[in-house]
């Protein structure tokens, strides 16, 4: 018994919390799916407005004055919110990056507004009947489309039905018609938050597929090092984040020695495990926010934040050393190999330092490097 309730709250819990970092993107497109209603729900509050304020005879009895009043004012309320908050969904659909909190606080007001939007229609319609459609369908929408976090929709699905049970005695006098509009909106409220989480759980599965393939579309398939696009893309995001803090970066070159020969003498299979062997022992001697990628063939490339002449002199040389120790095991065939690095700096000081030159600095660097016999490390 004890193992079933602990199986059900993992499961509980892996349904209503996020491990995978996925709110984010949910805010992104919860608003994008906003953003395209909106101009919808403006112009239907506009048609409201006029159609209650202006286009229909008079009212014969105060009820339905103060309801047609009431209807009239709560769009044009809703309107003018809508008004205010469709120029900050456009500018995040366009931004997406920028002010993640901003982001969320305005994903959550929209579906406030939403509910808020419908329990005003519901509470007013009380003053004519029993109808709950207008909640209901605010339900649906925020379920549907606000792609909310299951303990955020939790909670905002909760605190509405609370709401609603709770101020509608003071609209709706007959016990009847209270309590069918309480059971209308406590289904609406299930059923809404069953589609949020329904949706939520797709979204974050396309968004974990989507994150996989973008991984493996900047992986190198052999060595699973950054590839060439993939590490010019970072290399060039970090050197300008340089640039801007007057960091000095170093950029490593590096060429395994006679690699050709490694396949003429053991096979394509063996010059793989050599090429994947160098790879582990470059994340074994490098720190975590040096960037790592295989250029193609037997040619590898580093970047190395924050790290003067010095500091890449010593890298280049604990990699020198490293590969002079290693020792790659294939069929039984024990291979050794050496490799040639030309590194550069880019300082504070410097007047070009664009990745591009810093690459020709560093290839230059290498072939200096294989010109001195190999097996050694040449600064450009």
């Amino acid at each position: 018994m004890g193992a079933v309730v602990v199986r059900w709250g993992a499961t509980i819990r892996d349904q209503l919390v996020d491990p995978h970092d996925t709110g984010p993107d949910a805010t992104i497109e919860g608003i994008r799916r906003l953003r395209l209603f909106l101009p919808l729900v403006m112009a239907i509050n506009l048609g409201y407005a006029l159609y209650f304020w202006l286009l229909i005879p008079p009212a014969t009895n105060a009820i339905t004055l103060r309801y047609n009043n009431l209807i009239g004012l709560i769009h044009v309320c809703s309107g003018l919110m809508l008004l205010v908050a469709y120029p900050f969904t456009q500018y995040f659909h366009q931004r997406p990056w920028r002010l993640p909190r901003f982001q969320k606080l305005l994903q959550v007001l929209l579906c406030v507004w939403a509910l808020a939007f419908g329990i005003s229609l519901a509470l007013t319609d009380q003053l004519v009947g029993s109808n709950t459609t207008n909640y209901v369908l605010a339900a649906v929408v925020v379920g549907m489309m606000g792609l909310l976090s299951p303990l955020m929709a939790l909670a905002m699905f909760g605190v509405s039905y609370l709401a609603m049970f709770l101020l509608l005695p003071l609209a709706q006098t007959d016990a009847e018609m209270l309590d069918m509009a309480r059971s209308h909106s406590f289904s609406a409220v299930l059923i809404s938050f069953a589609a949020s989480l329904m949706l939520w759980r797709q979204h974050v599965s396309a968004t974990l597929l989507r994150r996989q393939l973008t991984e493996l579309a900047q992986r190198d398939p052999l060595t699973s090092l950054l590839n060439r696009g993939a590490f010019m893309q970072r290399a060039a995001y970090e050197l300008v984040r340089a640039r801007r803090y007057a960091n000095p970066t170093g950029l490593l070159l590096l060429d395994l020695d006679h690699f050709k020969k490694v396949n003429d003498q053991y096979g394509h299979p063996a010059g793989d495990a050599v090429l994947c062997g160098f790879a582990a022992l470059l994340r074994e001697r490098l720190r975590e926010a040096d960037i790592v990628g295989r250029l193609g063939g037997e040619e590898y490339i580093v970047m190395l934040p924050s790290t003067d002449v010095a500091g890449a002199a010593r890298v280049a040389e604990k990699i020198l050393l490293g590969a002079r120790r290693l020792r790659i095991v294939h069929d039984g065939v024990v291979i050794s190999v050496t490799t040639s690095v030309g590194f550069t700096v880019s300082l504070p000081t410097d007047e070009v330092a664009t990745l591009e030159e810093l690459y020709l600095r560093a290839d230059q660097a290498l072939y200096a490097a294989k010109t001195a016999g190999r097996n050694c490390a040449e600064r450009g």
